[in-house]
């Protein structure tokens, strides 16, 4: 999928998405090891990473809102 964090940010970066490095290696991580990934805190881009990731993966994107 990712050989490294490096592909992975340049990938997100490709798809208008910049991410930081510490957001890169755990959405890598996430990846490697096949694991989910929850994102939680105040509103500033947690549904972007969503978008992009479900689009590098060829994914459906299955968004919630809770209240």
């Amino acid at each position: 999928m990712f050989p490294t964090i490096d592909t992975l940010q340049i990938a997100l970066t490709d798809h208008r998405y910049i991410a930081e490095r510490s957001l890169a290696t755990v959405i890598y991580l996430a990846l490697r090891l096949r694991k989910p990934l929850f994102l939680e805190g105040e509103a500033v881009g947690k549904t972007e990473v969503a978008k992009t990731l479900a689009a590098l993966l060829g994914a459906p994107l299955i968004r919630l809102q809770l209240l």
